[in-house]
């Protein structure tokens, strides 16, 4: 069965739901006549409200087993630069085209397969290489051919690969059970972050989150110690104060207006207010309330 569709959607340990949403009645301008583009600048932003005000209706369909999914349970959704969706389960890596699902594997008699098949996460790099994450090991897929290497961490010999982030210049840092990890493409070297060479601020803890935030600064959550923050001009890493019972910063993300959010695990969502002040930052926390329908739902945040 062939599918088509235009935006993806994923709920957590059910089957894929994709979305549709369509949106009309939005009038050209005409910048050659100022009187007409003012009107319909007027009539569009009219337009906009009456939109706001509407419950734009949303056509869900299912995408699951019965489509070619090994399991109705996807960890990650990524859509790379081609457009292609590929989607973490723990029974391997599939690739969603709009028709149909490639599903990418460990072979035990094929060394360039997956190292393992239980997904973590996933990005891409400049060379439109995919960067794989897995249960046990790290992988890189080049999408032109199809082949799968798998890369070694050094003095790691089965590393648990929590998340990826590929940087504007194109450098490759890891977060493993083990720690901070940076990997160089041009000298196809790892480097290990830790607190011999980031002047005693960053711990062995386990790292779950990775983001570069709009100012080039790379911002690193961990486990149980905290988040931290690389500031790419100066070079150096900042420790923030403890947010939670837990000292959990499970994802982290940035917001069209620079405000930093922080998923934790089990003390809910929290927003820092002068992020970039470590010393001066506070944080407003949203927690499940069950007398209060409209609160968090759960204090444990996958992800934003």
């Amino acid at each position: 069965m062939k599918h088509y569709f235009s935006y993806l959607s994923i709920k957590k340990y059910s089957a894929v739901l994709l979305l549709f949403l369509w949106l009309k009645g939005i009038n050209a301008i005409d910048a050659a006549n100022p009187k007409k583009q003012t009107t319909t600048r007027e009539q569009v932003i009219q337009k906009e409200k009456i939109a706001q005000k509407k419950h734009v209706p949303l056509t869900f369909r299912q995408l699951s087993t019965f489509d070619g999914l090994p399991t109705n349970e996807v960890q990650k959704v990524y859509q790379d630069k081609d457009g292609f969706i590929w989607l973490a389960t723990r029974y391997g890596l599939c690739k969603y085209d709009g028709y149909e699902i490639n599903i990418f594997t460990r072979q035990l008699d094929n060394p360039n397969s997956l190292s393992n098949n239980n997904i973590l996460c996933l990005a891409e790099d400049h060379n439109h290489h995919l960067w794989i994450g897995t249960q046990d090991g790290l992988n890189v897929l080049d999408k032109k051919t199809g082949n799968i290497q798998r890369v070694p961490v050094p003095g790691i010999p089965n590393p648990i690969v929590a998340c990826i982030l590929v940087t504007s210049n194109n450098e490759i840092w890891l977060g493993l059970d083990e720690g901070l990890f940076k990997y160089s493409l041009k000298s196809n070297e790892f480097i290990y972050l830790n607190r011999n060479n980031s002047n005693g601020i960053l711990s062995d803890s386990p790292v779950k989150s990775l983001l570069e935030d709009s100012y080039g600064d790379i911002w690193i959550g961990t486990w149980s110690k905290g988040l931290f923050r690389y500031d790419s001009k100066k070079q150096t890493f900042v420790a923030y104060p403890q947010m939670n019972e837990r000292n959990s910063a499970h994802v982290i993300y940035e917001d069209s207006k620079k405000n930093i959010w922080v998923g934790t695990w089990d003390a809910g969502l929290q927003l820092l207010k002068n992020p970039r002040d470590p010393n001066h930052v506070t944080w407003q926390t949203f927690r499940n309330n069950p007398a209060d329908s409209l609160s968090l739902s759960d204090n444990i945040v996958y992800d934003i």
